[in-house]
């Protein structure tokens, strides 16, 4: 039975594909929304916020690394979690799912009490809510790229590497529309209701974005790969996924994460590190604004950098554009650190972001290679637990690096 087969006749699986494509961006979009937003009050408001008063700096790492960090090391468990019952039941519930819990676990963060109301309370409920947020997303990408790749396959489309590296696309569009709710939200009420209230609006923001998200999931197809091995039946009714992947696939699982850490760190380090960097430095143009816009400029760095990936990916292939972004990391990385970021002027710095942030265009090729990477049958669990191990990466240095930087 082949995979058009496997859905119902007639059905226009190009225009399905479009779809998924879609409700599959959204989760994407938000995932780097909420990092993003995450990422700009850690190192702003949060610091003063949720902890005792005291050296700025400290709270700053602490903030940041704690907040970030949690969620990274949460995100590989939620790939095992979620992906063994994309694999068994299906991509389709599952990211409803993940999307219900990641409502949830944004919803706590705007009701966190500060410190001063509850001691230490409030930074624990959002460590807790991170990592139900990071279990959600951990469990998303894996869905979302087989999800996508799948139905893409279906349809027959010779623009598969795009489809699916559009992922990408809504990332940086995830990553510009928080700055942008920052800016407009902080800059439209008095400083005192923002540090104090304000914040929590954006972050409502994303809880609504999410619970519409999982509504318009449940109005798409399933997988047309996935709906024809479930009518065969074998391979996903017995077993575990996991295992399965680490029996037959586990140097890609060690291997792949190597390629996509250095863009996935540049995107996390441009939403917090940098401002730090900036105060620390006691840069003179330095200001919220300033840091606000720049995280635009880096949105739009990845919104960019993966349309063009995506599209190089059909082209040149998956390897060979990723070779093109990490190439792109050696050369921008260090002018945007050692010379734009020092310049001492503003409209040079600004571009910094910028800089770094176009190598995370990687994940259009990335994207793609990683579902390619796996076979249906457990290619959720594949694709999730490779692209999350990327993030524990990153959790090692968030939680135990960076910090003593500072």
């Amino acid at each position: 039975m082949s995979a058009a087969n496997a859905v119902s006749p007639g059905l226009d699986l190009a225009r399905e594909t479009r779809k998924v494509q879609l409700v599959s961006g959204i989760g994407t979009a938000i995932d780097y929304y909420d990092f993003a937003v995450t990422g700009l009050l850690s190192a702003t408001i949060w610091p003063t916020l949720f902890f005792p008063k005291g050296s700025f700096a400290a709270s700053f790492a602490t903030s940041t690394a704690m907040v970030l960090g949690i969620t990274f090391l949460a995100r590989p468990i939620g790939a095992i979690l979620f992906g063994h019952f994309g694999d068994k039941i299906g991509r389709k519930n599952t990211l409803i799912a993940t999307l219900v819990l990641a409502a949830i676990g944004t919803l706590g963060i705007a009701f966190a009490p500060t410190y001063e109301f509850s001691g230490t309370f409030g930074i624990a409920l959002i460590l807790a809510c991170r990592f139900l947020f990071g279990l959600a997303m951990g469990g998303e990408m894996g869905g979302a790229l087989s999800w996508i790749t799948e139905t893409a396959t279906a349809a027959k489309t010779g623009r598969r590497g795009f489809i699916t590296g559009s992922l990408g696309i809504f990332a940086g569009i995830g990553v510009i529309t928080s700055a942008v709710t920052v800016l407009v939200v902080s800059n439209l009420m008095p400083s005192a209701d923002y540090s104090n209230w304000g914040w929590r609006v954006v972050i409502l923001i994303a809880v609504v974005v999410l619970a519409v998200g999982a509504i318009a999931r449940y109005w798409v197809i399933e997988s047309p790969l996935f709906t024809e091995l479930k009518k065969q039946g074998g391979d996903i009714r017995t077993g575990f996924p996991l295992v399965a992947v680490l029996k037959e696939r586990w140097r890609t699982v060690l291997i792949l994460p190597l390629i996509c850490v250095s863009g996935t760190t540049l995107a996390n380090l441009n939403s917090t590190f940098v401002s730090g960097y900036l105060v620390a430095a006691k840069a003179p143009f330095y200001s919220l604004n300033f840091f606000y816009g720049a995280s635009i400029f880096a949105g739009v760095a990845v919104l960019v950098g993966s349309a063009v990936m995506a599209y190089w990916s059909d082209i040149l292939g998956r390897k060979r554009s990723l070779l093109i972004a990490l190439v792109a990391v050696l050369v921008l990385c260090p002018i945007a650190f050692n010379v734009m970021l020092n310049s001492g002027v503003a409209g040079v710095a600004l571009f910094a972001p910028l800089l770094l942030s176009l190598p995370v265009g990687a994940q259009g090729a990335f994207f793609p290679l990683f579902a390619e990477s796996f076979p249906t049958k457990y290619r959720q669990t594949g694709a999730g637990i490779t692209y999350q191990m990327s993030n524990l990466y990153e959790a090692i240095l968030f939680l135990w690096v960076l910090p003593w930087i500072y």
